[in-house]
């Protein structure tokens, strides 16, 4: 974040939700665009980390390509 705030990138919001449902969240989230970011990690922990096991890595796939269906957006 000190390196997207250092470069003048736009307000993120964190741990945004975009699935009440499943509750699933994004890292961060630029709302006026609707770009989701999300930051993998674990890769140097003792035993890989949960986005490196299969099932970590296959629950994160199917979040990622939910998080990628179209929404239908009401008018403000």
């Amino acid at each position: 974040m000190l390196f997207w705030r250092g470069l003048g990138g736009p307000e993120l919001t964190p741990e945004f939700r975009f699935d009440p449902e499943r509750r699933w969240r994004a890292d961060f989230a630029h709302v006026e665009s609707r770009t989701l970011i999300e930051i993998e990690g674990g890769i140097f922990l003792a035993g890989g980390g949960r986005h490196n096991r299969a099932s970590g890595f296959a629950a994160d796939a199917e979040k990622y390509l939910e998080a990628m269906k179209p929404v239908e957006l009401e008018a403000q």
